[in-house]
């Protein structure tokens, strides 16, 4: 497996100062000069960057026995995962199966579509309703993305959900979230994992007692009465079941749900603003989508529901295109490798970290031609829901932005439906454009210029939502 050189290798830093400000970029430019997969040496870990779909399948899913651990983070690992339980930073233990089965099961496809499918339209209603509200100016849509999809989770997790972006229960969980979520950044909070000198950099800088009052004072507290209230409803949720039936101790409760939420509002958020974003440069791939809606509508005085999927197949490959050309995590859920590996003749060690590169993958003209191009028209053929394309043979599937191997996303069908439903609201009834006091286009490969991070998220913008009737 190559490497690429860098004179940081004496300094015991390895190539991480060569990543830069932009490591989405560098890490593009090392698979174009070394192909598909390349190691690196981040201090004292080793790792493998795969930037091909073919490779990710052979060692993220046929090997998914000895592929499947998680890195370990101090903050995250043992503080944030309360011991490193929950299904995000934990190891695939017996109890790790568990909590994932409970997830899989009340988030399962018919289970929502059934038992939460008007509610999931309501909120999608609800969001088109703010979003049409604007003038001239537009409206910056970020926050009105993060309730709508807090909401989506939290009628699965607790049947609970918030009024507005002032509701203190909204504000209380973002303040959650972004403490969460930027304690995550593994270069800025997690370089002692690299460099063992730097091993009790948080200690020192009191990041650590600091991180781990606002879990147990703050975070712990505010899901322990959440999961109570829960047990007090009579209708089924995530938390019920994973105390109730499950019988898994609280702080591995909290521990999931957490991740749920995180994982299930962020992601959400930042794909559709990016869906958002690209759409806004494209009114002709807006109009064939509403032409389709307005088929549909003819013919059925309604709009579809997500399983009727079959009759809107643009809007279906649109929503998967989306996906394909500004992948939401840059980097996927690294992987560790608990075992020695052969793969082709090589031996990937144990303790590596393997990371499918998102963004190489999905732009590898082998798989999709024309990457550089939007065409939605490449998955006319692949209209199956994404939760059942996830979890088929490597060429069967659609796009790979929910994971490999054990640790596919348990939430496709939720993120999916959620998607499904806001597209369909908004292009029902409206189109959407740059405000026209914006004299800059919008630039779509500004993506590439960030970190490695967990989530790709697009900068804040205003856009506006024209009634179709004025477009």
């Amino acid at each position: 497996v190559p490497s690429p050189f860098f004179f940081t290798h004496a300094s015991g830093t390895g190539h991480l100062l060569a990543l830069g400000k932009n490591s989405r970029k560098q890490l593009l430019y090392w698979h174009q000069q070394l192909g598909p997969i390349f190691g690196l040496r981040l201090g004292v870990k080793p790792w493998i960057m795969i930037g091909s779909a073919d490779i990710a399948y052979e060692i993220l899913h046929k090997e998914r026995i000895h592929t499947s651990g998680k890195p370990y983070y101090r903050l995250l690992s043992e503080f944030y995962s309360c011991e490193e339980k929950g299904i995000v930073f934990s190891q695939p233990t017996a109890k790790w199966r568990q909590a994932r089965a409970a997830a899989h099961l009340v988030l399962s496809p018919k289970k929502l579509e059934n038992e939460l499918g008007d509610l999931l339209a309501r909120e999608a209603d609800e969001l088109l309703d703010i979003l049409m509200n604007n003038d001239d100016q537009g409206i910056d849509p970020t926050d009105h993305l993060s309730r709508s999809s807090v909401n989506f989770i939290l009628l699965t997790c607790f049947n609970k959900r918030t009024t507005s972006i002032h509701d203190p229960l909204f504000t209380k969980l973002m303040d959650l979230l972004h403490s969460c979520i930027t304690h995550s950044d593994i270069i800025k909070y997690h370089m002692g994992a690299f460099i063992p000198i730097l091993s009790d950099w948080n200690q020192w800088t009191g990041t650590e007692q600091a991180f781990a009052d606002l879990l147990i004072h703050q975070r712990n507290p505010f899901y322990m009465q959440l999961i109570q209230e829960a047990l007090m409803d009579e209708k089924e949720s995530l938390a019920k079941v994973l105390m109730k039936r499950e019988k898994l101790e609280p702080d591995y409760v909290i521990a999931t749900l957490n991740d749920m939420v995180i994982a299930g509002s962020d992601t959400v958020k930042v794909t559709l603003g990016w869906m958002f974003l690209i759409l806004c440069t494209m009114p002709e791939i807006q109009e064939k989508i509403q032409q389709e809606l307005d088929v549909f509508k003819a013919k059925n005085d309604r709009l579809p529901v997500f399983s009727e999927r079959d009759q809107v197949p643009y809007l279906i490959a649109v929503q998967k295109e989306c996906l394909r050309y500004r992948p939401t995590t840059p980097c996927g859920a690294p992987h560790l490798v608990e075992q020695d590996v052969e793969w082709r003749g090589n031996i990937i060690p144990k303790g590596t970290t393997v990371v499918a590169n998102m963004i190489a993958i999905h732009s590898n003209p082998e798989t999709y031609p024309e990457p550089h191009l939007f065409k939605p028209e490449r998955f006319m053929e692949k209209l199956e829901p994404m939760s059942v394309l996830a979890t088929k043979k490597l060429g069967e599937r659609d796009h790979f932005n929910f994971g490999w191997g054990r640790r596919v996303c348990p939430g496709i069908a939720l993120a999916e439906i959620q998607l499904f439903n806001v597209l369909v609201r908004i292009f029902s009834q409206c189109t959407i454009i740059p405000p026209p006091s914006n004299n800059k286009p919008i630039d779509l490969d500004i993506y590439f210029k960030g970190g490695i991070g967990a989530i790709a998220a697009p900068p804040r913008h205003r856009l506006c939502f024209v009634t179709r009737s004025k477009y």
